[in-house]
C-alpha cells in the first residue's frame, strides 16, 4: 500500500474511513451482547491493525502523510464511537 501519489485530503479521507470500518466492528460486538473482555480485546485488535497498516505505509510514503494518516484513522474510530453512541463526547466515556 502506498500513499506516497495521494493528497494529504486523500489520506485523512481514506484514513478516516479506514478507523471507521474498524469501529464498526466494536459497535457491533458492544450491540450483540459481547462481555467487556472481548470488547477490551477488540479494541486492541483495531489499534493494532491501525499500527500495522501505518508500519506498511511507512516503506512508501512521507512521514507527513503517515502521520496524517495514523491520526485520521484513529479519529475515524473515536468519531464512529461518538455516532454510535459507545462514546460520549463531552466527557470522553463509554454511553450508558
Amino acid at each position: 500500500m502506498s500513499i506516497a501519489s495521494h493528497t494529504i485530503e486523500d489520506v485523512r479521507r481514506e484514513g478516516g474511513e479506514y478507523g471507521q470500518e474498524l469501529a464498526a466492528a466494536l459497535v457491533l460486538a458492544r450491540t450483540r451482547g459481547a462481555d467487556r473482555a472481548l470488547q477490551r480485546q477488540m479494541a486492541r485488535l483495531v489499534l493494532l491493525r491501525i499500527e500495522a497498516a501505518v508500519e506498511k505505509l511507512k516503506d512508501t510514503s512521507s512521514t507527513e502523510l503517515v502521520e496524517a494518516y495514523e491520526r485520521s484513522a484513529k479519529k475515524g474510530v473515536h468519531d464512529e464511537l461518538i455516532r454510535s453512541g459507545v462514546v460520549v463526547p463531552e466527557a470522553g466515556r463509554r454511553a450508558a
